[in-house]
């Protein structure tokens, strides 16, 4: 035996504490705990008598819970704290620990993700949230097959489950989102605070997302030509290294003067009263109070698909998609973008 006694490492795949003896894999239990020292005192004890340790050959196998708590750890702090994921992941997997934490997680398959599906239903979730949520835990299969947590070909089987479709009337349908019309804006504004009353024309305006709206910074608003162009350093498509350029016409640059003056390159345009940024839960939140108080439905997102109707109208849908930063993967080389650029610039000048 080259050490005596015999040294503990982390088996990190498992978690598990382990000691190698002769080219033998011991596993003692949970890296850290009592119950892997005592186990090591048994171990240790056992070879000092000259007695041969009984061993497991391999590993107990991860249950789901293990590999949740992995991916947590390792892969969740990596997305943008402000868009929404790290929010919305722990939500999606609450009904698989629920059902299946305890279960080895190389048995999970299509037909328990459509168990979990089923608890879903049951919760009243709509449509559209259970088939994201279950997209997400797809994903996150799709990493622990990656790291080898979970056998090849795990990921695929999973994404053999269909979506639910419109047509299933055994889960929660939802309305599609209807665009603003405008008499509804201004009956709203007046109940919105200077701030949130600026932040929902410059949507009405542009057509920019909640999140580009709430995180605009001084610094990312180009103000040279007629029409000022806001590159958002974070966006929804960010992370596919698309860029968003967002034309700012005579309308929304209005909204803009008052404040752009007192934010310096790095401030935040829209402060809330607490004197921090909103996020697109605070922010859809303000709205829908305000909407209450003047009796009508309106969201942050009735106000973009409202722009999108009017451009697609006096312009096209291509001039839509371009100022809405809707571009296909296909189309998102250097020209298709510049000219992407160009048709936003001209819809902003002429619309507003």
């Amino acid at each position: 035996m080259s050490q005596w006694p015999p040294r503990i490492v982390l088996h990190k795949s498992s978690g598990l504490a382990r000691c190698r003896i002769k080219g033998k894999d011991y596993y003692l239990g949970k890296y850290g705990s009592p119950e892997a020292a005592t186990a090591y005192a048994r171990l240790v004890a056992e070879l000092a008598a000259g007695q041969v340790p009984a061993r497991a050959k391999d590993p107990p196998p991860l249950t789901v819970m293990q590999v949740v708590s992995d991916w947590t750890a390792r892969v969740l702090p990596s997305y943008d704290p402000e868009g929404g994921e790290p929010d919305a992941f722990p939500r999606s997997i609450a009904p698989l620990l629920q059902l299946f934490g305890a279960l080895p997680a190389k048995d999970f398959d299509a037909a328990r993700l459509d168990l979990v599906r089923q608890e879903m239903v049951r919760k009243s979730w709509c449509r559209n949230v259970i088939n994201r949520r279950v997209v997400r835990i797809r994903t996150l299969w799709r990493w622990a097959e990656a790291q080898g947590h979970v056998p090849r070909g795990s990921w695929a089987h999973l994404r053999t489950l269909p979506g639910l479709g419109r047509n299933n009337h055994a889960v929660r349908q939802t309305e599609a989102v209807q665009p603003a019309q405008w008499q509804d804006v201004k009956a709203v504004l007046r109940y919105c605070s200077p701030v949130v009353k600026m932040m929902l024309l410059m949507m009405w305006w542009s057509g920019m997302r909640s999140g580009e709206v709430c995180r605009m910074k001084a610094g990312e608003i180009e103000r040279t030509g007629a029409v000022w162009l806001y590159r958002p350093t974070r966006h929804k498509m960010a992370y596919r290294g698309q860029a968003r350029v967002i034309a700012l016409g005579k309308k929304c640059q209005a909204c803009l003067y008052k404040l752009l003056p007192d934010v310096g390159p790095d401030g935040w345009v829209f402060l809330s009263r607490l004197r921090r940024p909103y996020d697109g839960v605070s922010y859809a939140r303000a709205v829908l109070r305000a909407s209450r108080q003047a009796g009508v439905s309106l969201t942050p997102y009735s106000c973009r698909h409202a722009f999108k109707l009017r451009i697609t109208r006096k312009f096209g849908l291509d001039a839509a998609r371009a100022a809405l930063g809707q571009s296909s993967l296909g189309s998102t080389n250097g020209y298709a973008a510049g000219q992407d650029v160009l048709t936003a610039t001209r819809v902003a000048g002429e619309m507003c």
